[in-house]
């Protein structure tokens, strides 16, 4: 399944940085690099879903987390990293990174379905409702690129 998620990934960031050329935003980069592969999820049916809730638990572990996802999805994480530079010409590279290690931590939790925030919700939020997820995650993730962008041109200014 890493192959057909990290091709559809790469062909949604290559057709958004084409739409919009050289004005990318944090947000439209972030629905390419997600939403392509919530809909792969949503319309894959439960082989997908259990697949996805696997590879989640594989990412988090430091024996294979790295080499596997590393091996399948680098090149696409680092074109994701390209345009949100582009996105986000001021902000130190280091906040990029950082950026996408919380973007991706919350992936990976969205998508081992745990069950813990219908459980904290007390049914109101429910970890298998993907397409609630897909709708808030990116522009959720993109507040989070500005603030901290924000907040270190503002140290950065006051230094």
């Amino acid at each position: 399944r890493a192959p057909v998620s990290a091709e559809r990934r790469m062909k949604a960031l290559d057709d958004y940085e084409k739409k919009v050329k050289d004005k990318p935003t944090v947000e439209g980069a972030l629905h390419a690099f997600l939403d392509t592969d919530f809909d792969l999820y949503i319309e894959g049916g439960d082989e997908w879903k259990n697949g996805l809730a696997l590879t989640a638990q594989i990412a988090n572990s430091p024996e294979w987390g790295t080499e596997i996802m590393g091996k399948h999805f680098d090149p696409v994480v680092l074109r994701l990293i390209d345009i949100l530079k582009k996105a986000l010409p001021d902000c130190p590279e280091e906040d990029i990174y950082w950026g996408y290690h919380f973007v991706t931590g919350a992936l990976m939790l969205s998508l081992a379905r745990t069950g813990r925030i219908d459980k904290l919700s007390g049914g109101l939020c429910k970890s298998d409702d993907l397409p609630a997820v897909k709708q808030r995650m990116a522009k959720f993730m993109a507040a989070g690129f500005q603030s901290i962008c924000q907040d270190r041109k503002a140290q950065n200014r006051s230094q």
